[in-house]
């Protein structure tokens, strides 16, 4: 390795190593424990997504039980929101970091992250080693702040999935068609998310390879799919042992709910091409359904230029840049149409890598992003602000400590980042675009692409994006109440509000709380019933250790039907005391159901009514530039065809 090349790595792996011990997110202990339910006591059989994720973190703490003893003394026994979850609640996390031994051992729970970024650097080094860009292609991996926040701060698995990418897009680049593919297979088992560029990965192996080389290919990786399923299925999983790990009373046979009827194949293949639609709405799980139609719209016209563009006949390097720029695309206009969290940002650190190249100035557009995403994430309020509690393992003491957010300009550098990170996408997306589009199939030779087996690809277009069935996206809200006065729960004492449903069904009630940050486990039992009536139609204790403080937290239930115009009566009692005070929202709640996306319109019908009387005037003026783009369009257009016509 050349000496500053070596230096580059050697600066960068400093960074790192400090990083390693000093923070987590509680997501980081939640993969853990489930991985260690495989490890310890062979729950390997364990439903959960992530699956390769889990069977590396339960190799890897197999690797250092020596070391550590014990390792059931680092989870708390009641470990999760209920008796039956496995996902770590703030209770657990601060049970967690309270371990005098928590910083060696996130440390080696990192390791895994380590290896994969390592393993990054060395196959991006080593496949452009001939290019003169080499250098800041490494740099803008190894030294990009985003990287270091995800693997290292923030502790999520990315750097995993981003491997097996990188390994996919190498080999495409390289014509391997199978080993490319089974890399891809291996992202999403790592994490969902990659699902999201399958269709411009479709589109790229349809307009770079002939039907007789793809077909073997896809059999076996089909093949090798299924395989996996079916071993995944016969692993050892002992719901008796699961149940006394988690303290679950063990069910009589006859207490045992009888199966519920399996989905049909057609259901399950829905579910199947749904799963990357819904993903596309919930950056954080904030993200609104009027961002699903519009980030879908605008993907599909990304797989469709994808779809015209010429095939690839040039060098491997020159394939894997394109092939990367595309999926830079599909992602810049994700977190463009998406809301904000610092972590995700990650998904397009390895794609802009290979993107550098493209053009001249792409660098400076994406340094800009990069800019906007730190302030942000240091300004940001929420679960989501980069300093939000990320460095408990230094010290328990932190939790609770204000947020950079409460500062008093912290609003408008928040704005600023956020105009900064979109100018930057915007910038580099149209760098892209302008690149790729000289590459363009020509007009008069479109009629070439369909050649036999083109609704196929078509085919998946519209089962991926239009189906019907991914009607049950999201809530949607149908009453909201939000108020500023505040009570005081009791202990014992039973708070009592009301509403009338305006319509037929819902299932699903958000009430308010100031938690004040306690870290105590405290039990909440909410009930719902109908006005008048002596029973409940729902009772359930929640852990308000888990509820976020001063936001709406979501209370779902079977659903309630023929419920329009019926007042309900819902009921809110604490019913352990302790030292710190819980305070309920008075009157505040939102009350919401789930429906088709063609429900949605009548609800974004009334939004742009509103938005258009509010800024009249501003719409006016960009309905005045859009005419005038059109017409200098038009005039352009015009005078190249009468120059044309002066030369016949």
């Amino acid at each position: 390795m050349p000496r500053k090349l070596l230096l580059l790595f050697l600066f960068g792996l400093l960074i790192r190593l400090i990083l390693m011990p000093l923070a987590m997110q509680a997501d980081l202990l939640s993969m853990t424990y489930r991985a260690h339910l495989m490890s310890e006591y062979g729950l390997w059989g364990l439903s959960s997504n992530q699956l390769l994720a889990h069977y590396i973190y339960a190799f890897n703490l197999m690797l250092w039980r020596p070391f550590f003893g014990d390792l059931t003394s680092f989870f708390a026994a009641s470990h999760g929101v209920s008796l039956a979850s496995t996902t770590s609640s703030v209770g657990d996390w601060l049970t967690f970091v309270a371990q005098p031994q928590v910083n060696a051992f996130i440390f080696v729970l990192k390791l895994p992250h380590l290896l994969a970024d390592l393993a990054i650097f060395v196959l991006l080094a080593r496949f452009f080693r001939a290019s003169k860009q080499r250098s800041l292609i490494l740099a803008a991996w190894w030294f990009n702040p985003i990287n270091l926040y995800a693997f290292y701060v923030f502790a999520r698995h990315d750097s995993l999935t981003l491997l097996a990418l990188l390994l996919a897009l190498l080999f495409l680049a390289k014509r391997r068609i199978l080993p490319g593919l089974l890399a891809f297979w291996a992202s999403v088992q790592i994490r969902f998310q990659p699902l999201l560029y399958l269709p411009l990965l479709l589109a790229h192996l349809w307009r770079g390879f002939s039907l007789r080389q793809l077909w073997r290919p896809v059999l076996i990786t089909l093949l090798f799919s299924f395989g996996f399923w079916f071993l995944q299925n016969q692993l050892p999983f002992d719901e008796a042992l699961y149940r006394q790990v988690k303290g679950l009373p063990v069910l009589e046979v006859s207490a045992v709910s009888p199966p519920a009827a399996s989905a049909s194949l057609l259901d399950r293949a829905g579910q199947f091409l749904q799963k990357p639609f819904t993903l596309a709405t919930s950056v954080g799980g904030r993200s609104t359904l009027d961002k699903l139609l519009l980030f879908t719209g605008v993907y599909l016209l990304l797989s469709l230029f994808s779809f015209l563009l010429r095939p690839s006949q040039s060098s491997p390097q020159a394939a894997f840049v394109r092939l990367s720029a595309i999926l830079y695309l599909g992602l810049a206009a994700y977190f463009l149409l998406n809301d904000f969290s610092p972590h995700y940002f990650v998904w397009l650190s390895l794609f802009a890598c290979g993107s550098l190249t493209v053009h001249r100035h792409f660098w400076r557009a994406y340094l800009l992003a990069i800019l906007g995403w730190g302030l942000m994430g240091v300004f940001a309020l929420g679960n989501f602000a980069i300093n939000q509690n990320l460095f408990l393992p230094l010290s328990s003491l932190l939790f609770g400590t204000p947020q950079l957010a409460f500062l008093g300009l912290a609003p408008v550098l928040f704005t600023f980042g956020k105009i900064l990170l979109n100018l930057g996408l915007l910038w580099s997306g149209f760098l892209i675009l302008r690149q790729l589009s000289a590459e363009l199939t020509p007009l008069k030779q479109w009629r070439r692409l369909w050649r036999p087996g083109a609704l196929l690809v078509l085919g998946f277009f519209a089962s991926f994006f239009l189906t019907a069935t991914p009607a049950q996206a999201a809530k949607i809200p149908v009453l909201t109440v939000n108020g500023d006065a505040k009570l005081l729960l009791e202990p014992g004492t039973a708070y009592q509000g009301s509403f009338i449903s305006p319509v037929a069904e819902f299932g699903a009630l958000d009430l308010r709380f100031d938690t004040s940050r306690s870290r105590e486990d405290k039990n909440i039992a909410l009930r719902l019933k109908r006005s008048g009536a002596e029973t409940w139609l729902y009772e359930a204790t929640y852990n308000a250790a888990d509820f976020y403080n001063q936001a709406f937290y979501p209370f779902g239930f079977p659903l309630v039907s023929d419920a329009l115009d019926q007042e309900f009566v819902y009921e809110v009692q604490l019913l352990d005391a302790g030292q710190d005070a819980l305070w309920l929202y008075a009157d505040s709640y939102v009350i919401s159901r789930e429906g088709p996306l063609r429900d949605l319109l009548p609800l974004l019908r009334q939004e742009l009514q509103v938005k258009w009387q509010a800024q009249q005037g501003f719409w006016l003026l960009w309905l005045g530039l859009l005419g005038g783009n059109l017409l200098a369009i038009l005039w352009v257009l015009l005078r190249r065809f009468k120059n044309k016509k002066a030369n016949l």
